[in-house]
């Protein structure tokens, strides 16, 4: 896991560089995505919590809405929704706490509504990055 200082440093970086910053800016979000799930069942937790919060970003992105915009789901309703297990049943493990270490540097909880979102428009644009050159196998 890399350390929000860290990553923060990389984003100073990016911002102060002119032109060919966005494909060092794509590895950095890579690399955190994989630090964060390395173990089969952490990642595909991951995968639902971006995904969850991709749905509306598809949707307003497909009435031609603002492109800046991030996604918001509220904090009990993101967590009922990815906790929810096939047999109808919900993983106790799965918290607020949880969702933020497994999708550290690219979730935040935005205090004011009580809801998740992307912690900045750049994640949302590697996650469709990735779904249209990976064909939505993964995200």
């Amino acid at each position: 896991m890399i350390h929000p200082a860290d990553f923060e440093d990389k984003l100073d970086k990016l911002e102060s560089q002119t032109g060919g910053g966005l494909p060092e800016l794509e590895e950095s979000y890579e690399e955190i995505y994989k630090m964060n799930t390395q173990q089969a069942h952490i990642r595909k937790m991951a995968q639902a919590v971006l995904k969850w919060l991709m749905i509306p970003l598809i949707h307003v992105r497909s009435a031609r809405a603002n492109h800046d915009t991030l996604a918001l789901s509220k904090v009990e309703t993101t967590i009922d929704a990815i906790s929810l297990r096939p047999d109808g049943s919900r993983d106790p493990n799965t918290t607020a706490d949880f969702i933020l270490d497994i999708c550290s540097n690219l979730v935040i909880i935005k205090e004011e509504t009580s809801s998740f979102q992307f912690a900045h428009c750049f994640v949302v644009g590697h996650l469709l990055h990735r779904r249209i050159t990976r064909n939505g196998v993964e995200l």
